[in-house]
């Protein structure tokens, strides 16, 4: 996306301190001060000033706010000043202090914390952990990097009354976290790293320019 709303007809413009803006369909939802909720696909929700909440709900939509918050709707993203939240699928957390992304393939993007806890995320930021199975992180110049580790349980023979007795494969579930900081272990800056069925380290590959809030918000 590359539009500015100011450049959208029509916007639900709210005004004054604590101002409310809810938008629904094709419109923006923009306010100075306070909260703005959009639902619509492709829509931003945007807080212009240093205080408020925007929270995008629509297919493709944008949160932009102090704190930012895209959910539900797929490929949504929240882009923030402070904390930045995406709880939903490929969706994308860019936040200035702390973004956090939970769901498959989501991505958080921060330049001080950045957490992924979704299957196959995303983390990349100076601190970047990756909760969810077959997750990953970038390391960047100076920073650390967590990747949560699974193991799996043991499977066993089901006996169904009156039923082929069936294998049942074993869940996996969270064992603990592989920590290192950049420089160590092998890691080295702007590489990409998720762990490999020993548990350790394995660089995947180039990451490329780092996603930051003052970029993405120009792109928004």
């Amino acid at each position: 996306m590359t539009r500015k709303h100011e450049e959208i007809d029509p916007v639900v413009r709210g005004e004054g301190h604590g101002a409310k803006t809810i938008a629904f369909g094709d419109v923006d939802a923009v306010t100075d001060k306070g909260t703005a909720v959009s639902f619509g696909e492709d829509r931003v929700a945007r807080v212009l000033g240093g205080v408020g909440y925007a929270i995008s709900f629509g297919y493709r939509g944008i949160a932009d706010a102090p704190t930012a918050v895209s959910i539900l709707s797929s490929h949504g993203m929240a882009i923030s000043r402070s904390l930045a939240v995406a709880l939903n699928h490929a969706g994308k957390a860019i936040g200035r202090k702390t973004a956090i992304a939970a769901d498959l393939e989501c991505e958080a993007h921060s330049e001080l914390l950045a957490v992924a806890v979704g299957r196959r995320g995303l983390a990349d930021g100076f601190l970047a952990i990756a909760l969810g199975e077959e997750g990953r992180v970038v390391a960047r110049e100076g920073g650390t990097i967590a990747l949560a580790y699974y193991d799996r349980h043991e499977g066993h023979w089901e006996y169904p009354h009156g039923c082929d007795p069936y294998w049942q494969e074993g869940e996996d579930y969270l064992s603990g976290l592989r920590v290192s900081k950049v420089g160590e272990n092998g890691v080295r800056p702007n590489f990409i790293y998720q762990l490999n069925s020993e548990g350790a380290f394995k660089e995947i590959g180039p990451a490329g320019d780092q996603k930051t809030y003052d970029d993405s918000v120009e792109d928004a």
